[in-house]
C-alpha cells in the first residue's frame, strides 16, 4: 500500500536521522546547512550542497564522493519506501550500510530495516486477506513503538478495508454473510438480560459448505474493538419467530444457516470488526461498524 508524505515525514524522521554528520573543511554556514539537512532526512538537499561545495573546491570531489552516494542510495530508499516496495527499500538499506557505512547513521537504518520487514509481512497478509493476522501484527509493532500516532492510524486504515456487511466470506467449510448490525442499547427483546454497555447484535447468514451436517457455536465468534480490545459472543434468546436458528441447530451439507450473536461493548465505541474462527478454518474478519 502507498505511505502518504505525513506517514514517510514521521517515520524517517525518527529512524534516519544522522546527528553529528559534518563536512570537516568548509564554512559554518554551509556546515550548519548541510547538518540541518541530515537531521532532517533531507537527502536531496545535502546531496545538492555537497555538489555546491565541490563546484567551489573540485579537490575535494574523493573526499565527499562517499557521503554522495550514501545519500543518493538514501533518496532511493524514500522512493521505495513511499510507494510501499518493502523489498526494495531492505535492499537498498543493505548497499548503504555495507558500501557506505556510517556507525551513528546505520544503528538508525537498521532499526527502520527492521520495521520494514514486519510492515511487508503486514502487507502480504492484507493482499491475502488474513486481516486478522496483518491486524496482530500491527499490534505488536504498534506497542513496540509506544502508540505512535502514524502507525496507530495505519492500523485503523488496514480494518477500514476489511469487508463488511453484504460481502460474503469464505472461511473453512462456511460461507458466512453479515445481513444486519443492531445497536439497541442496553436492552434487546432478542439478549436476556441487561448490557453492561449496550449491545452489538450481528444477524448473518452461513452456508455450510462441507460434506456433512454441522453447527456453529458462540465460541466461533468474537468481536474486537479499533483499539484492539476483544469482546466474548453471546447467544441469542429469543430467535424463534423472527427468521433465525438458535446456534448450535444443525445444518445440513449445502444449507444456510440464519442466526445471530450478541456482545456486550462499551457506549459510544466504534469500527467494530466481528471475528470468525469455524472449527477447521483460519480466523476471517468482517467489519461491523
Amino acid at each position: 500500500m502507498r505511505r502518504s508524505s505525513l506517514w514517510l515525514s514521521i517515520f524517517l524522521a525518527v529512524a534516519l536521522t544522522a546527528p553529528g554528520v559534518s563536512l570537516p573543511g568548509f564554512a559554518q554556514s554551509l556546515n550548519e546547512q548541510f547538518q540541518k539537512a541530515v537531521d532532517a532526512g533531507q537527502w536531496q538537499t545535502a546531496i545538492d550542497l555537497i555538489d555546491q561545495i565541490v563546484q567551489q573546491q573540485p579537490d575535494r570531489k574523493g573526499d565527499l564522493e562517499p557521503y554522495r552516494q550514501r545519500y543518493v542510495l538514501l533518496v532511493e530508499v524514500d522512493k521505495a519506501f513511499q510507494a510501499g516496495r518493502w523489498a526494495e527499500a531492505v535492499a537498498l538499506i543493505d548497499q548503504v550500510t555495507k558500501e557506505y557505512p556510517d556507525p551513528k547513521g546505520d544503528v538508525r537504518l537498521k532499526a527502520l530495516r527492521t520495521e520494514l520487514e514486519k510492515l511487508a509481512k503486514v502487507d502480504a497478509a492484507v493482499a491475502a486477506n488474513d486481516f486478522q493476522s496483518a491486524l496482530n501484527q500491527m499490534d505488536d509493532i504498534i506497542k513496540a513503538q509506544n502508540n505512535r500516532p502514524d502507525l496507530v492510524n495505519y492500523r485503523k486504515a488496514i480494518a477500514a478495508r476489511i469487508p463488511g456487511p453484504g460481502k460474503a466470506v469464505k472461511a473453512g467449510n462456511w460461507t458466512i454473510t453479515v445481513n444486519q448490525v443492531q445497536a439497541p442499547g442496553n436492552k434487546s427483546a432478542l439478549v436476556s438480560g441487561e448490557a453492561k454497555g449496550e449491545w452489538l447484535i450481528v444477524l448473518f447468514s452461513a452456508q455450510n459448505g462441507s460434506g456433512q451436517e454441522t453447527s456453529l457455536g458462540a465460541t466461533e465468534f468474537g468481536a474486537y474493538d479499533g483499539e484492539g480490545t476483544g469482546y466474548r459472543a453471546v447467544g441469542l434468546s429469543a430467535e424463534a419467530g423472527r427468521g433465525l436458528q438458535p446456534l448450535g441447530t444443525k445444518a445440513k451439507a449445502g444449507t444456510t444457516l440464519r442466526s445471530g450473536i450478541a456482545f456486550d461493548v462499551p457506549k459510544g465505541s466504534t469500527d467494530y470488526q466481528l471475528v470468525f474462527s469455524p472449527a477447521g478454518g483460519s480466523p476471517v474478519l468482517i467489519r461491523l461498524r
